[in-house]
């Protein structure tokens, strides 16, 4: 098996070799306050902010005793060379607004649920 990224110091995606790379990753927001929140999304390649790469999300307000929830997901096509690696960043202006993971539910029964899901593979030389 080919291993063309690896996972490094637990946020860097890191390319093995040379190519057009696509990162796809899903963030499970939690907002636990009475307002609506904007998330700023944006991604790095080797410590630096990608220009135009950033998108903003609203993440809904707690209503009754269930927290605003929103899972933002997309694709990112990048060309790297051997041993760049991309961040996923994010920022919000709010404290009540996190990444979110669940642990395994009952009632009815679910998987446990992640705060982020991110693959990054190689698609062209």
């Amino acid at each position: 098996l080919f291993r063309s990224v690896t996972l490094v110091s637990g946020t860097q995606l890191k390319a093995s070799t040379a190519g057009l790379y696509n990162l796809q990753f899903s963030a499970q927001l939690s907002s636990t306050d009475s307002s609506i929140h904007d998330v700023s999304i944006w991604f790095r390649k080797n410590g630096t902010d990608i220009t135009a790469s950033n998108s903003m999300v609203s993440v809904q307000s707690k209503h009754g005793a269930i927290n605003g929830q929103l899972l933002p997901s997309w694709n990112f096509f990048v060309q790297l060379s051997a041993n760049d690696y991309l961040e996923i960043m994010w920022s919000t202006s709010s404290t009540n607004v996190s990444l979110q993971a669940t642990g395994t539910q009952t009632s009815p029964t679910r998987p446990a649920t992640p705060s982020v899901i991110a693959t990054m593979d190689r698609v062209h030389a």
